[in-house]
């Protein structure tokens, strides 16, 4: 429309616009790299904070009080630089702004002037004038918008990489139900291997895009677990896993619920292939219980509805009295209101592996996997947890991962891992018997530290 009544007004519009544009986007260019910056600056310093609130003992244990204040200063110095940074930036694209003013001002001016000489009328420079405003206003707003939208894109990139992440563990297109479980499960040749470039890519959170070079360094350093592992847990028993750490105990453990696949062989239950079910149903049959309680900042009802989200107030106080978790919940001024602060850090440490082991209890598992389940435990919270566990237990397929072999002695069958490969198996009578790893760890646990050595599980 401008065009149609004078044409040296479009060509100021392009003077004054065109520098404005250029500069700006120069400005977004150049703070973009800036703010990734600073968000990973962000990422690492809350992660590091919220473990400094969590380990407060432990700081002022070893006075390191003035080197995390350091940290933080340091932290803050480097934010002050990167927000100074960006700020000389934005002064520098003031030039832009400078541009356009002064274009409008032009333009202004000679639209006046044609008007003053009768090229046009009134009208006419009271609808440019209304039209170049028109022009102007946008432009800054979309100016404001871009830059909201290139800053939320910084963070919205890394959501959309982790939620793009392929499964590592798929549904089969057409799974199998489940309609009546005996718990029966077996290892058939088992080879399984943990891939490292998986595994940094997830330590780095999403953030950094895969370097060509590391991969390649990574898939050298796999970690191989099993090779060619066959051994059966019957239903309705208890099967112990023993070994030295790393041998692959829970990863065993990790496998039953189809946490990942095994590269080779086959994990059947019921003689089925894990692979055919689905990854819902299945784990809506297994209960796992292990070392570290994990639980919410919420209330003790909430935290037991994670296993039953329609669980009435009966059925969790029931599930509580087997696991020994009633009499300490009734004591507590709110009873299954009570809020337990952040990973139940208001509970003392046999409360909340009673606590986690009522939640399975009322998700009343056919399958039960106990991982370390006592293991930091003081005498009378493993008592309770024993007693607990053998009323949880019963008539049940369990698995038992344990360093304390004391606690697995009722066990129905024993296997020893060690190497990639099963050293041996048996009851803990056939074991001992045996005289081989397992009934020498069971003497280094009796004070014979020299089998330690015998066996290469120390330097």
């Amino acid at each position: 429309i401008v065009l149609q009544y004078e044409w040296r007004i479009v060509i100021l519009i392009l003077i004054g616009f065109t520098p404005y544009i250029i500069i700006n986007r120069w400005r977004f260019k150049k703070n973009n790299v800036l703010e990734k910056t600073e968000y990973k600056l962000y990422d690492a310093q809350y992660s590091h904070f919220w473990e400094v609130l969590n380990s407060m003992p432990l700081i002022k244990a070893f006075r390191v009080e003035t080197y995390e204040k350091g940290k933080l200063n340091k932290f803050f110095n480097k934010c002050i630089k990167l927000r100074r940074e960006m700020e000389v930036n934005t002064n520098k694209a003031v030039v832009g702004d400078l541009f356009l003013e002064v274009s409008l001002w032009a333009m202004y001016a000679y639209i006046v002037w044609i008007t003053w000489q009768g090229q046009i009328s009134v009208g006419t420079l009271v609808m440019l004038v209304s039209m170049i405003r028109l022009i102007r206003e946008p432009l800054w707003q979309l100016n404001w918008i871009f830059w909201e939208i290139k800053r939320a894109q910084i963070g919205a990139k890394d959501f959309f990489r982790i939620m793009d992440v392929d499964a590592i563990v798929e549904d089969p297109a057409e799974p199998k139900s489940i309609d009546e479980l005996e718990g029966k499960i077996e290892f058939d040749h088992v080879h399984f291997t943990y891939n490292q470039q998986e595994k940094s890519f997830l330590e780095k959170g999403f953030k950094e895009e895969p370097d060509p070079k590391l991969e390649s360094k990574l898939a050298s350093e796999d970690l191989e677990v099993f090779d060619g592992v066959s051994f059966t847990m019957e239903s309705d028993k208890m099967t112990a896993l023993v070994g030295p750490s790393g041998s692959g105990k829970t990863t065993i453990a990790s496998l039953v619920m189809r946490f990942f696949d095994p590269d080779q062989g086959t994990i059947t239950l019921d003689g089925v292939d894990l692979r055919q079910f689905n990854k819902r149903e299945l784990r809506s049959y297994i209960g796992l219980v292990s070392q570290d309680s994990h639980l919410f900042a919420t209330t003790i009802r909430e935290n037991l509805r994670y296993a039953k989200p329609d669980a009435t107030e009966e059925e969790m106080m029931k599930a509580c009295k087997v696991a020994y978790a009633d009499k300490f919940i009734k004591r507590l001024p709110l009873g299954l209101d009570t809020k337990i602060g952040e990973r139940g850090v208001k509970l003392s440490g046999g409360q909340k592996q009673r606590l986690s082991l009522a939640r399975t209890v009322l998700s009343n598992p056919e399958i039960i996997i106990l991982d370390e389940a006592t293991s930091s435990l003081d005498s009378e919270s493993e008592m309770y947890i024993q007693r607990a566990l053998n009323k949880l237990l019963s008539n049940k397929t369990s698995i038992v991962i344990a360093h304390r072999l004391s606690t697995i002695q009722q066990a129905d069958k024993i296997i020893v891992l060690k190497d990639r490969k099963i050293l041996e198996q048996g009851s803990h009578a056939e074991l001992m018997k045996c005289d081989s790893l397992y009934a020498s760890l069971f003497k280094i646990q009796s004070g014979q530290a020299k089998m330690l050595e015998d066996w290469e599980l120390v330097e």
